[in-house]
């Protein structure tokens, strides 16, 4: 399915329908739960004349992607697991949650069922929506208008200090990275934790685990908490620095989707913050991907292939392009270079949907009578799984092009 792609909401936005069915087909997207928390605070914005949030909120759900595109989990429940003792994944890959065992044979497997989430865009693509979502959109509007906590201050007090000699972001980083990992005063590292990643429940067992260990940076036991403070205080001293403008609060937002970067090979956006600081917390092995920039490849592919016959159109696209255009200088065929070179060998034979269906509906049909009722505590590691079942709500078709075969049942 290609590199995993973390994205923003302006990126969707930016597309058409028929470029949101092409970067679904390459790509395998990695849903930040920030993207959710603003598409229906739409909800509560003032459109244009002759539009509704509702509509604009229904157009932004008839993008999102569908057959690859998963929820990862939020962040503060990733760290509150993390600091209660179990791994988050940092693999660039989403990290999902309600997943149950299955067992077939001598196969251990995970049974995923559609997610809230998933449900939710289905539908708002029909312009459904429930009450309360109207009032977690106005509460989540001003949750995104409010200014961040002061609490914490004390244990910043040093890089608040130091701040004033930086002279670019980067700069910021080194020095919030250095803040994180201190030696100096830890339980008051611990307190700044659990305010960044709120912790309701055992923080007397989480702070004697952190004692009993001999108060050991917190990137050596916690790395992705660890990886939170970094783009919490980051956001904090480069907005005192006025590197990033305060006033913004929609700074606050953007800068939050790096907490999802250890997640995704690509991360997509067209925001100008995104573009400066994104590259700054990601490895060699990720890409940060300008959004106008793929936009225009995605629009290239779609046009590349407008003159499919129809009854090739209608075997679906992994019927006559299962992967990038492998001739021309396409954006996304570099990106698939960068994860896996090995996919421009030709392929020895056709992908065949129908063909297949009976085989993966008896698969599917054992993994889920196996699967237990009760699911796993998260987070979960997906590669330690010999197989995998993840529930989706797909449409056949979506804007001129079938996404699997037009008579494929179920």
């Amino acid at each position: 399915m290609g590199p995993t792609a973390c994205f923003d909401k302006s990126f969707l936005q930016s597309l058409s329908v028929d470029e949101s069915v092409w970067f679904d087909q390459y790509f395998t997207t990695v849903i930040a739960p920030l993207f959710f928390v603003e598409t229906l605070a739409d909800l509560e914005k003032q459109m244009v004349a002759g539009r509704t949030p509702e509509d604009e909120v229904g157009n932004i759900a008839n993008k999102t992607p569908e057959i690859s595109g998963s929820a990862t989990m939020f962040h503060a429940t990733l760290c509150n697991a993390e600091l209660r003792g179990f791994t988050v994944p940092m693999n660039f890959k989403p990290v999902l949650a309600g997943g149950k065992r299955a067992v077939v044979g001598d196969k251990k497997g995970m049974v995923f069922e559609v997610s809230p989430e998933a449900q939710a865009l289905d539908r708002w693509r029909r312009r459904e929506f429930l009450e309360v979502e109207h009032l977690h959109a106005k509460a989540w509007r001003e949750m995104l208008a409010a200014p961040a906590s002061t609490a914490g201050e004390k244990f910043l007090r040093d890089g608040v200090a130091e701040v004033a000699d930086c002279r670019s972001l980067q700069d910021v980083l080194v020095l919030a990275r250095s803040v994180v990992d201190g030696p100096a005063r830890p339980d008051d590292r611990m307190q700044f934790v659990f305010d960044v990643v709120p912790v309701l429940t055992e923080r007397d067992q989480i702070f004697a685990r952190y004692r009993d260990a001999g108060n050991p940076p917190l990137r050596r036991i916690a790395p992705y908490t660890a990886h939170v403070l970094d783009v919490e205080i980051f956001c904090r001293l480069a907005m005192r620095k006025r590197l990033i403008a305060a006033e913004r609060s929609s700074n606050r937002v953007d800068i939050a989707y790096l907490n999802y970067l250890p997640f995704c090979h690509v991360f997509v956006s067209g925001d100008n913050l995104h573009r400066r600081a994104a590259p700054l917390f990601m490895s060699c092995t990720q890409d940060f991907v300008w959004g106008p920039d793929l936009k225009t490849d995605l629009k290239r592919i779609n046009e590349l292939h407008a003159d499919v016959p129809d009854a090739l159109r209608e075997r679906g696209i992994p019927a006559f392009a299962p992967r990038p255009p492998t001739t021309g200088d396409f954006l996304t065929a570099k990106l698939w270079d960068r994860m896996n070179d090995q996919w421009r060998r030709p392929m020895t034979h056709e992908l065949d949907l129908a063909k297949l269906q009976p085989h993966v509906t008896k698969m599917l049909k054992a993994m889920r009578a196996s699967a237990n009722s009760g699911t796993l505590i998260p987070p979960f590691d997906l590669d330690a799984a010999d197989s995998l079942v993840i529930d989706r709500n797909v449409r056949v078709k979506k804007g001129n092009w079938y996404q699997m075969p037009k008579d494929l049942a179920g």
